[in-house]
């Protein structure tokens, strides 16, 4: 089944809001690993979505690039408080064919900006951290 959320057409993003994105999670593209090794910087493995997608309720795809969930919690939460829900899809669930109409059921993670809820089988949330299920 489709979850779409594009009845209508999208609205556009203003340059303070893409300003804002920019800032909080930094520009369309972002690469945190050219071997795309999740990093374990820290001695913990973190959750990372590569070429994923962030699409926002109303706005559709407003950017895409590597992800480091465990990293960017907060900034992502950040910006649903202010642009509204969003979504974050893998690489190819919102690029060609898919990118103006996403299957956001198929969305591996979602939040309004309270807390970023698992919406896929492959992640879980244990003792407040997300991670991967093996």
């Amino acid at each position: 089944m489709n979850f779409n959320i594009f009845k209508k057409e999208p609205k556009t993003l203003t340059d303070d809001q893409y300003k804002l994105i920019n800032d909080t999670i930094g520009y369309s593209g972002r690469m945190i690993s050219a071997s795309k090794r999740t990093p374990q910087t820290d001695g913990r493995d973190h959750l990372v979505v590569f070429n994923g997608n962030l699409i926002v309720e109303g706005y559709g795809k407003v950017w895409y690039g590597d992800l480091d969930i465990t990293r960017d919690e907060a900034k992502i939460k950040e910006l649903a408080k202010a642009l509204g829900t969003i979504y974050i899809l893998r690489e190819m669930d919102c690029r060609f064919d898919t990118a103006k109409n996403p299957d956001l059921g198929k969305a591996l993670f979602m939040t309004d900006g309270d807390e970023i809820v698992v919406a896929s089988p492959n992640f879980d949330r244990t003792d407040g951290k997300l991670l991967r299920r093996v």
